[in-house]
């Protein structure tokens, strides 16, 4: 696998990915408002403008 810096283009798929990743942990808690359910596109962004966000690509 290779880690990279995410740029500004793979911000919404970050968002849907963690969306999909945190349905499990909303099942268990049974709650479907925890924050990562909740984040939006402009709050990832502002994370993004504050640090850095990296992605994991496969090597194939």
């Amino acid at each position: 696998m290779i880690i990279k810096k995410a740029t500004e283009n793979d911000l919404q798929e970050i968002l849907d990915l963690q969306y999909m990743a945190y349905q499990s942990e909303a099942k268990l808690f049974n709650d479907p408002d925890i924050p990562p359910l909740k984040q939006t596109l402009p709050e990832v962004y502002s994370e993004y403008e504050k640090g850095i966000l990296l992605k994991v690509l496969p090597i194939f």
